[in-house]
């Protein structure tokens, strides 16, 4: 999960400078090298587009900048991954970076095995303990009757045929 802070676009001068690395280019590496991986989502903590009171802020040397940029690219980044671009310019952070961790929060409702379960062998414990929860097994994807609880450690064992 790529968080990215900064005051100037990629390259610093901008999207437009050809030996800038694109958004999708970065998409397409990470499909491409990363493919046993759910997706990406990218934060970008930027001056927004269209924010011409941070940019002033950030271009100003008198406003404690020097020469900002808008993060057009960074937050194109963050769009097309079903991130979200962040003002630089916020007082308060917390509220931001809590709604980031909610975003992240994974929310499990089945997992991948290695291998298929032999018969009925397979066995899961949760910690915490988490009661009420079944779940089906069907080649090597068990699903979960509901989301997992956020934080929730699984410890799997089954038999299986090598």
């Amino acid at each position: 999960m790529p968080i990215i802070v900064s005051a100037h676009d990629e390259r610093f001068i901008g999207d437009g400078d050809m030996f800038s690395t694109k958004p999708q280019a970065v998409v397409t590496a990470f499909k491409k090298k990363m493919s046993n991986m759910n997706g990406m989502k990218a934060y970008s903590i930027v001056i927004p587009p269209g924010d011409t009171d941070c940019w002033r802020q950030y271009h100003d040397l008198f406003g404690m900048g020097l020469d900002g940029n808008t993060g057009n690219s960074l937050s194109h980044f963050a769009e097309i991954t079903g991130g979200k671009t962040i003002s630089i310019c916020q007082n308060d952070y917390a509220k931001s970076l809590a709604n980031i961790s909610q975003d992240l929060r994974q929310k499990v409702s089945s997992i991948q095995l290695k291998h298929i379960p032999f018969g009925k062998s397979l066995q899961i414990s949760f910690t915490p303990a988490a009661s009420g929860i079944s779940w089906v097994v069907s080649g090597t994807t068990v699903t979960f009757d509901h989301d997992l609880p956020p934080g929730t450690t699984l410890a799997i064992s089954y038999l299986y045929s090598p």
